[in-house]
């Protein structure tokens, strides 16, 4: 049981790192700006992305605006 669940946790964290990407690599207008910071603020709160990350993608994206 132990194995199955480590194994859905490395699942899960692969998921969320592909979710990451994409929302670096896409970038649109104002409300899918706005979607993509607010996914990528989930990702900050869930630990797949740290403060400086998530700070410096955020700007990134925001400036596009």
């Amino acid at each position: 049981m132990k194995l199955s669940i480590a194994s859905a946790s490395i699942d899960k964290q692969k998921k969320l790192s592909s979710q990451k990407v994409e929302i670096v690599e896409e970038f649109g207008d104002e409300d899918k700006i706005i979607q993509k910071v607010e996914k990528m603020h989930g990702l900050y709160e869930k630990g797949v992305l740290n403060e400086d990350e998530y700070s410096k993608i955020k700007s990134n994206l925001l400036n596009r605006m």
